[in-house]
Order: C-alpha cells, then sequence, then structure tokens
C-alpha cells in the first residue's frame, strides 16, 4: 500500500510512541539534551504543529478537550494550547511521582487523572482542582517501589553466573543495597516521627509500613551479600544454585508487579473506578479496603471486606450492574477462619497462614 503521506522529524530527536488524535498525531520521544519532548503532527498536512518540551515526560495517554490537548506527567496534569503547544496550565497531582499507571479520562468539562495510588479531577479548561483521593498500599511490595531497579542487574549477573559457572560476584553490591534500604528506613523513621507529631496519624502508619518494608529489604540483602560472599571464594556449584534462586525471585516479583498492573487496568468501567487500600483503627489493627470512586463527581466510598493480613487482598473484582466485589481473602467473619499447616514465608520465617478465599460483598448505595 502507498503511504498516504510522510512527516520529517527532527534529526536530533528520539521517538519512543506515537498516539493518533482528531486534529493531530502526537510523539512523544527526547531531544539531543535528553529532555521529554512531546510533538504533535498535523492530520492534513503532515507538519510539525509544535514540540512541548519539560522537564517531566507525558506518561499518560494524550486527550484533546476543545482548544486543548491535556496530558499526565508522573507528579501532574498539564494542558496545553492545541495551536501553539504553549501551556495553558498546569495543576499538581502529587509529589513523590510513584503513580504508574496513569491514564486520563474526559468528563465533558473536567478530567480526571487516574493513577495508581491517586486520583483527581480537574476542570478542563482552567485546572481547578475539583477533587483528590489518595490511596495507601496493600502491600508496599505489590507498588512500584517493589519492581526495585536492582532487578535487570540482578538478571545481568544470573545470566553471566550461568554462563561462566563461576560465583555471582554480587557481595559488595548486596552490601550496597543493604546499606541504601537502611538510609531509606531511617528516612522513613524520620518521617513517621515527624508526621506522628503533628497529628497526621495516616502518614505517620504509611512510613511505618514503608520503613517495615526498608528493614526487610535490608535483611534480605544481608543475607545474600554473605552468602555470594562465600560464593565469590570459590563455590562455584553453590553460585550456580543461588542463581537459580534469585532468578526465580527475580521473575516471581515480575509477575507480582505485572498481575497487579493488569488489575488496574481492569478496574474502571465508564463512571467508576476502583482501588484496593488499606483501612485502619491504629498502627496494629488495619484492614483491607475497596475504594469506589465516582469519576464524574468524584465521591467515594470504601468496602472494608478483610483484615490486612500478609498483603491478602491485593486482587478484587467489582460488578458494577450487580453491585457486588469479589475479593480475595479471608473475610470479616472470624468463625470462618481456617489456618494452613505451617510454611515458610519470607521474611516471617515458618508461620501458619489464614486460609484465602473468593468473598462477595454488596457495594455500598
Amino acid at each position: 500500500d502507498r503511504a498516504v503521506w510522510s512527516a520529517a522529524l527532527p534529526p536530533d530527536a528520539t521517538f519512543a510512541s506515537l498516539q493518533p488524535g482528531d486534529a493531530a498525531v502526537f510523539l512523544r520521544g527526547a531531544d539531543a539534551a535528553g529532555s521529554p519532548i512531546l510533538t504533535a503532527i498535523d492530520r492534513e498536512t503532515a507538519a510539525a504543529v509544535w514540540t512541548w518540551r519539560s522537564a517531566e515526560p507525558a506518561v499518560s495517554n494524550v486527550v484533546e478537550s476543545g482548544d486543548r490537548v491535556l496530558l499526565g506527567t508522573p507528579t501532574r496534569v498539564v494542558a496545553l494550547d492545541a495551536r501553539s503547544g504553549r501551556e495553558a496550565w498546569s495543576a499538581k497531582v502529587t509529589d513523590t511521582g510513584r503513580i504508574w499507571p496513569v491514564r486520563l479520562r474526559p468528563f465533558d468539562d473536567r478530567v480526571v487523572f487516574l493513577g495508581e495510588l491517586v486520583i483527581a479531577g480537574f476542570e478542563a479548561r482552567t485546572g481547578k482542582p475539583l477533587y483528590r483521593h489518595g490511596f495507601s498500599p496493600v502491600s508496599n511490595e505489590a507498588s512500584l517501589d517493589g519492581l526495585d531497579a536492582s532487578i535487570p542487574r540482578f538478571r545481568e549477573e544470573v545470566e553471566a553466573a550461568k554462563k561462566l559457572g563461576k560465583g555471582l560476584g554480587l557481595g559488595s553490591f548486596h552490601g550496597g543495597q543493604a546499606s541504601r534500604y537502611q538510609d531509606l528506613a531511617a528516612t522513613y523513621r524520620a518521617r513517621a516521627s515527624s508526621s506522628f507529631s503533628r497529628g497526621d496519624y495516616g502518614d505517620a502508619w504509611a512510613a511505618g509500613m514503608q520503613r517495615d518494608s526498608a528493614r526487610r529489604m535490608e535483611e534480605f540483602h544481608r543475607t545474600l551479600q554473605l552468602v555470594n560472599l562465600a560464593t565469590d571464594a570459590g563455590l562455584a556449584i553453590g553460585a550456580m544454585i543461588r542463581a537459580a534462586n534469585v532468578k526465580t525471585a527475580v521473575e516471581r516479583q515480575e509477575l507480582f508487579r505485572s498481575s497487579i498492573l493488569k488489575a488496574y487496568v481492569a478496574a474502571e468501567s465508564e463512571e467508576y473506578a476502583y482501588r484496593p487500600c488499606i483501612k485502619f483503627k491504629d498502627v496494629g489493627d488495619s484492614f483491607t479496603a475497596v475504594a469506589v470512586v465516582d469519576l464524574a463527581t468524584g465521591r467515594r466510598r470504601d468496602v472494608v471486606v478483610s483484615p490486612s493480613y500478609l498483603s491478602y487482598g491485593l486482587w478484587n473484582v467489582v460488578d458494577f450492574e450487580r453491585g457486588v466485589l469479589y475479593h480475595h481473602g479471608p473475610g470479616l467473619d472470624p468463625g470462618s477462619y481456617a489456618f494452613s499447616e505451617p510454611h515458610v514465608v519470607y521474611p516471617y520465617g515458618k508461620v501458619r497462614t489464614l486460609e484465602s478465599r473468593i468473598v462477595a460483598v454488596p457495594l455500598p448505595e
């Protein structure tokens, strides 16, 4: 087939993805200096209409709304003038930038920012905030922090060990990782103390959970450091066994994270979105809940479904038509709890866990 048209792109830019719109085709990429850009190509003339440059990349879909082009970055919603690409307004959503995946949903005169741990609505014309909901993750390991940057390094080292039949050489690496998580634990501990003194008990609890997670990761890396120092000394067979174990752990973590992302994709209807989250009475008494948000109005209702125990309650399905929530967990009826045989659960050691089940509960009106 013959091309309808072709467009010359800037030779010093690198483009990674494109999205067709009504009036333009939008290309995401980076300029010669590595700064994120978004270029609009007119669909009729094939001319580059404008290029938007920013310190943050566009990580959402692009929405055309009248004379506005709307997009999401890791921390904000941005509205550009459709003709010039100039920034019309910018509204902050979060300071953390840990909100993947991000999608924008238009609703008449408003736009909704759908992130992993935050949902926020804004006026499409002015950027005026209409509502914002944050969600504490059921498991810190299940959110973006769980897919640590060390995973690609793990994979490379495992492959090298398998090919050479030598020790993994990860002793110093795990020592550095352990120190990093030790620093993170100290940071979260300070944040928890500061938040508690201010009376912000929700943030104090979240920081405490992050501190505990960082401590567990520190212990994990300290263990691997000792093992790999031994294998570095010449235990090639031990190194190969460790390589297989690490490879399995990495693949399990990646599968875990992938399943969570797929669950978020399925967690929407035309009018609603839902997120698993934590509800708590105090630090030691927390529950898994599912928050359902009306995207047009911002109204939120939380359904408490299980005690928060060993990350139960990550997978849920909401049937909006029938008004039923299907939940994975032990449920709220202590009379139906059953315990498994003792088995090893990292980092808790040998434990007896509550057996999980599928529980159906009605959605609130």
